[in-house]
């Protein structure tokens, strides 16, 4: 078992991290790892695929966000589903007011693990998350962050950030942030960027680095133990349509009727896509949402209701065969 965490910033920290959720659990199932933070800066659009990817792999899923504050940058870790709902309050407010303070951090701490890496911010935090609140150590400078800690009698854990897939994906990640501030490559500062060693590496490489910090290293199995939030399975949550039968070929009828009112020579490029578009559609299990949409736009045509489909399936053959859509 991995004694260290990495925190990681997905693809969804836009114009900063490289790497999707789906490619940090593939990467972190390879080299050994047990459990991952993912933890974005300012939003959790990435979670639930992290979340899940990381399940189907044997790796224990910590959700969190770096949630920029009125005292800086702070990251706030769920340790269970009230927790998550707290964090997604303070996102919120983030996105529609500003950055939080005292009043709005302190009305939804409960269940969140605030992590730092300014030990000056402390006391003001200290006081709202109590023992809840940790120092970080990373790559840059752990041995002064540990002294600072110690001194304001903090404890730390050993958490190395990961931005970027490896040396090489550093360029990329630059690139990134020189879009976000406006800075051409040559002229970009380099306090935008993160650290040049932010990359993912092995356990052994990373247990080097922390293995005189063995405190650190007990307050991350504590951390781990302590985090158990657990989302419900995904699930499309749709009416029931009643209709008799076996619903799935119920649509495939409906759809070959359909096109052939509008098609009358159906050659075999409109069967083989219509086969395959009913394919992709039982798999995911939009059935019964089509046939849905289907009786909606039905009931329109019928009642003189001017209704036309819009969406993900405007250009799909079903659609244009059941009349949701008249795009050929």
């Amino acid at each position: 078992m991995s004694s260290v965490l990495p925190v990681c910033r997905s693809s969804f920290s836009l114009l900063y991290g490289t790497i999707p959720p789906e490619k940090l659990v593939e990467t972190a199932a390879g080299c050994g790892y047990t459990a991952l933070i993912l933890a974005d800066r300012n939003n959790l659009y990435g979670c639930y695929d992290f979340y899940f990817a990381a399940r189907e792999r044997g790796i224990k899923p910590i959700i969190g966000a770096e949630l920029t504050t009125s005292f800086g940058n702070i990251i706030l870790i769920c340790e269970n589903h009230e927790g998550y709902r707290n964090l997604s309050r303070l996102i919120t407010h983030y996105r529609l007011n500003a950055a939080p303070g005292i009043d709005i951090l302190e009305q939804y701490r409960e269940n969140l693990v605030c992590v730092i890496s300014n030990v000056y911010e402390s006391e003001t935090l200290k006081e709202i998350y109590g023992g809840n609140l940790y120092v970080g150590l990373t790559g840059d400078n752990p041995s002064r962050t540990e002294r600072l800690a110690r001194q304001h009698s903090l404890p730390t854990i050993a958490c190395p950030m990961v931005n970027f897939f490896d040396r090489d994906d550093y360029k990329r990640h630059r690139l990134l942030r020189a879009i976000e501030v406006g800075y051409l490559l040559d002229n970009l500062p380099d306090n935008v960027c993160a650290h040049p060693d932010e990359y993912f590496q092995s356990p052994p490489q990373y247990e080097r680095s922390f293995e005189i910090f063995p405190q650190a290293i007990e307050n991350n199995f504590s951390l781990m133990e302590r985090c158990r939030l657990v989302f419900p399975e995904r699930k499309n949550i749709l009416p029931n349509i009643e209709i008799e039968g076996d619903h799935a070929e119920r649509l495939k009828h409906d759809a070959l009727e359909g096109l052939h009112r509008r098609q009358s020579d159906l050659s075999g490029p409109y069967l083989a896509r219509l086969e395959y578009e009913l394919s992709v559609i039982r798999k995911t299990g939009f059935v019964d949402y089509f046939l849905i949409v289907g009786q909606i736009i039905d009931f329109c045509r019928r009642e003189k209701i001017a209704a036309v489909g819009r969406g993900s399936a405007a250009g799909s053959l079903v659609s244009y065969s059941l009349g949701i859509t008249e795009v050929d």
